[in-house]
């Protein structure tokens, strides 16, 4: 498991994408500075490829699009389970921005 604050560069919608093995769970407090408010935004319930949200992208593996506002900053606490075999954990970002370039925007962290 690990936490911390997301603190959102520009005033947009944002969505979390996620790919691991074998499950992972991706809380996120739309209040800000406050983990009492954090709610599961995405959950993947068994095995996926590594980064799979890059070429097989479905509903199931990125979260709902939310409205974030530049300068604050958002807790988020993501779970990582491991049965057996090799592991991976990928959380990347997806900005909807009008004054970003054309494009998939994305920043990705990697555990």
């Amino acid at each position: 498991m690990f936490s911390g604050y997301f603190v959102a560069p520009a005033t947009a919608a944002y969505r979390f994408l996620m790919s691991c093995d074998d499950y992972c769970q991706l809380s996120f407090s739309n209040a800000t500075m406050d983990p009492t408010q954090a709610n599961i935004i995405l959950s993947i319930g068994s095995y996926t490829s590594y980064r799979a949200y890059n070429y097989v992208f479905n509903d199931q593996l990125s979260s709902p699009w939310l409205n974030l506002t530049q300068g604050e900053a958002y807790f988020f606490e993501v779970d990582h389970v491991q049965d057996s075999g090799a592991d991976h954990l990928t959380v990347a970002l997806e900005i909807q921005d009008p004054n970003l370039q054309p494009g998939h925007q994305q920043t990705v962290k990697e555990v």
